[in-house]
């Protein structure tokens, strides 16, 4: 995969964090820390988006009455044969 080089402009305190990340940490320059903190940001998003979709399913298609109630749970669907002693 081919990179891109991207120039960024940041005040003295963000440059300061940078390096002070790059002294600290694992991160073997600066660049490191901009892609990996654009990959975490990215999963972060990523997840988010996920959750929204996933809320909006369940505001288009409530739950029954029968699921939203406490009794319906996991634990209570599972055999207790033997997961009974858990």
């Amino acid at each position: 995969m081919g990179t891109t080089q991207v120039a960024v402009r940041m005040d003295d305190e963000m440059v300061a964090l940078l390096d002070w990340l790059v002294v600290r940490g694992p991160f073997e320059n600066r660049a490191e820390v901009v892609r990996r903190a654009v990959e975490e940001l990215g999963r972060r998003e990523h997840s988010r988006s996920v959750d929204e979709s996933i809320a909006a399913g369940y505001r288009r298609v409530p739950a029954t009455q029968s699921e939203a109630s406490p009794d319906f749970t996991v634990w209570n669907q599972l055999d207790d044969g033997e997961w009974g002693q858990w």
